[in-house]
């Protein structure tokens, strides 16, 4: 191996393994086709919220529409939602599980 290849090499390998990498573990249906180091595009959205129509407004325990002492209303949502949107990644484990016919899945992004 020339030095100009290895040097190459090593540049490149430590340029993979340096940088801090976002992780991410999910399931998903049976899907026996992937393997691991397989690169996958992940496209998620947990949805919008309309937290002036929906969020501690209605009695979701009955169909009234004002909220009285002791009605079961929905707090406040706190937090922070998922959006993933073509998040490049490469799979690190995947697992099957074909009693349930679900795919858990460790991917890295690339």
């Amino acid at each position: 191996m020339s030095p100009t290849l290895a040097a190459s090499v090593a540049t490149t390998l430590f340029n993979e393994v340096s940088a801090i990498k976002k992780e991410i573990k999910f399931s998903a249906t049976f899907v026996p086709q992937m393997e691991i180091l397989d690169k996958a595009e992940i496209t998620y959205s947990s949805g919008e919220f309309q937290f002036g129509s929906l969020w501690d407004v209605n009695n979701w325990g009955d169909d009234t529409a004002t909220i009285a002492s002791g009605d079961l209303v929905w707090s406040s949502a706190d937090g922070d939602s998922i959006d993933l949107s073509a998040f490049a990644t490469k799979l690190l484990n995947v697992e099957i599980d074909l009693d349930k016919l679900e795919t858990r899945v460790s991917a890295r992004e690339v």
